[in-house]
């Protein structure tokens, strides 16, 4: 046998060595037979997970996941810490405050061209919950259709505030004839017709409206070619490499909480009121069920799995609205090597 001949034979070797050593760590991830046999052996690792915003079923799919025993599994003990007003999760994980955040998926861009290492290891909702609503008997259907109705502004540098530019450098309109009022999240300009287009989520205001027996529509950015992520997973550079083990557990476990709470919509409404209990039932149950489209669209099996050619149009256009100046290396901004594979 010639020398050539053995080295593709030990080249193929190689090859269904690999293969099978692959095949046989998944199974052993996804039953959970690598970490049980791991948790006995090693601490409880701790994990501090900043959420975006207060506690609903927004991140049912962590509630489910502590709930179940999926990070326990993993042999962690995660602690889900609420947001809101004044607790911003990229900044509680470039500080170190935690370990984990959800934040949206464009400021993971604009801070990583501005130098801070963040960096996005999932994606929760693969389209935006955002939009921007009006009454069902409104005139208006897009921006472009806007004359002398008022559009409600949020901050500077929100996400809503992002997707607002964004929207309007998409369908080219000139937003200094645009009559704006800066708003917050009280409905009460909008009940009242002082406003006519007000920034929401699909997954919360209208409900709210309807509660009240108003009839509203959603213009979503999707109807204008924004093609935005929406809650993010995200961790520091630091982390990453310190605990990238931690972290690929975590992952593997938050996958299989949403997976659970998005088979089980009222199970995971109930787990979710364990974390609130000043919310009600139906507007959770309503949140969920907006939800399940945005989180697992038509054709995408991979919970937070991400495509490079999205995080190229939300670059393309956060370019030319002026928040980022140039290209990244994408690698740098995000990455699917935590998750599970294919």
């Amino acid at each position: 046998m010639t020398t050539r001949n053995l080295l593709r034979y030990f080249g193929i070797a190689l090859v269904i060595i690999g293969a099978v050593w692959l095949g046989w760590a998944y199974f052993r991830h996804s039953t959970g037979a690598d970490s049980s046999s791991a948790a006995s052996t090693r601490p409880i690792r701790k994990l501090r997970v900043q959420l975006k915003w207060l506690h609903q079923a927004q991140f049912a799919g962590f509630y489910v996941a502590r709930d179940k025993g999926y990070f326990q599994k993993q042999g962690l003990d995660v602690t889900l810490v609420q947001g809101g007003p004044g607790n911003n999760a990229l900044t509680a994980v470039l500080s170190g405050v935690a370990d984990v955040g959800v934040w949206g998926s464009e400021q993971v861009l604009i801070n990583r061209a501005a130098g801070k290492p963040v960096k996005a290891i999932g994606v929760i909702y693969q389209d935006s919950a955002a939009c921007w609503m009006v009454r069902a008997n409104s005139p208006v259907s897009s921006l472009r259709d806007v004359t002398t109705q008022t559009i409600g502004v949020q901050a500077e540098g929100t996400d809503f505030d992002i997707l607002y530019k964004a929207m309007l450098s998409k369908l080219g309109i000139n937003r200094t004839k645009l009559k704006e009022r800066q708003v917050d999240f009280n409905l009460t300009l909008f009940t009242s017709g002082q406003v006519d287009v007000w920034p929401s989520y699909v997954t919360n205001e209208p409900f709210t409206m309807e509660s009240q027996h108003i009839d509203v529509r959603c213009i979503k950015p999707a109807d204008s070619g924004i093609g935005f992520y929406g809650d993010t997973v995200l961790a520091s550079d630091a982390t990453l490499h310190d605990r990238e083990s931690d972290l690929r557990d975590f992952m593997w476990a938050l996958v299989e909480g949403w997976n659970y709470a998005l088979g089980h919509i009222e199970e995971a409404v109930d787990i979710t009121l364990k974390w609130n209990k000043d919310l009600s039932r139906a507007s959770q149950l309503h949140m969920m069920q907006q939800s399940v489209s945005l989180i697992r669209p038509a054709g995408h099996d991979q919970l937070l799995r991400m495509d490079s050619r999205r995080w190229e149009g939300m670059e393309d256009i956060l370019i030319g609205v002026g928040l980022m100046q140039k290209k990244l290396n994408l690698d740098e901004a995000f990455t699917n090597a935590l998750l599970p594979l294919p």
